[in-house]
């Protein structure tokens, strides 16, 4: 009776049942579709027999490790590129006071509105093969690099994930304590050297997170390395899942399955890495 009781007690708690429905929702939508990907990878695409066939097909590919070099290749690229563009901006935001700050930190958030896959047909509306700047240019006898291919992916991904960064670093600069800054300023430190040697040691958590942040949503992202990368010319781990997929409608999804277990199992390496 007691425990019966003490289970009521506790059922009747809201926040406890809300708990509960997170974690079934969580169950259901989340780890249900996860655990049926793992197990279809490990379903032999030609065996038709468990075991590590597709595996052994995707790390004996050079096909298919290419596309996890592209993908490693371009979400490094852009995770250096979105930090070298958020953390300044989030340094002079929070540290100076400017005409049009307010302006900036409104414009910079309008840019995380738009999806990345509407950036890319913007870039390529202006500097694609037949883009107005590039026509533009040519006109006048000057040839612009292509946006298609890593360096376009990586510029327009950066572009669309460095609020991210300015976002997560800013939060750390207001919560920041200046006492320690204003002290190695008054020991003799330059602007340069107290940066250095305080500050960035101090963000280098909230710096760690945002390029996890931007690294996860570069690696997971198919609509512009589709776009940019042109398909089969540049291709990732997501749109070759997704081109397995299409491929395999109708017999064993196995290859699509190991494509998309890669991936998953590549981010929570850097999850693990991040927290260490």
């Amino acid at each position: 009776m007691r425990l019966e009781h003490h289970a009521l007690m506790w059922l009747r708690d809201p926040w406890r049942l809300i708990m509960l429905g997170g974690i079934g929702l969580c169950l259901l939508f989340v780890a249900w579709p996860l655990a049926e990907l793992v197990r279809q990878s490990f379903w032999g695409q030609t065996s038709r027999t468990w075991g590590l066939e597709n595996y052994q097909t995707f790390f004996g590919s050079g096909y298919f490790l290419r596309a996890l070099r592209n993908s490693l290749w371009v979400a490094s690229g852009t995770t250096v590129l979105a930090l070298a563009m958020g953390l300044p901006a989030a340094y002079v935001f929070h540290r100076y006071h400017f005409t049009g700050r307010p302006a900036m930190r409104v414009l910079t958030l309008l840019s995380m509105m738009s999806p990345p896959f509407i950036g890319a047909y913007a870039w390529i509306l202006l500097f694609g093969r037949g883009g107005m700047v590039t026509l533009w240019a040519q006109s006048l006898g000057i040839s612009l690099p292509t946006i298609y291919g890593p360096y376009g992916i990586m510029l327009a991904s950066a572009l669309s994930l460095y609020p991210m960064v300015f976002l997560v670093v800013g939060s750390a600069l207001a919560r920041m304590d200046g006492v320690l800054e204003e002290a190695a300023a008054s020991l003799g430190k330059k602007p340069w050297g107290v940066f250095c040697s305080v500050t960035l040691p101090l963000l280098r958590p909230a710096i760690i997170t945002a390029g996890m942040l931007v690294f996860l949503g570069t690696i997971a992202e198919f609509g512009l390395p589709n776009l940019l990368g042109e398909g089969e010319r540049f291709p990732v781990l997501a749109t070759l899942a997704y081109d397995l997929y299409l491929s395999e409608i109708g017999g064993e999804p196995g290859m699509a399955a190991t494509t998309s277990t890669v991936l998953v199992l590549v981010a929570l390496c850097v999850v693990a890495l991040g927290k260490k």
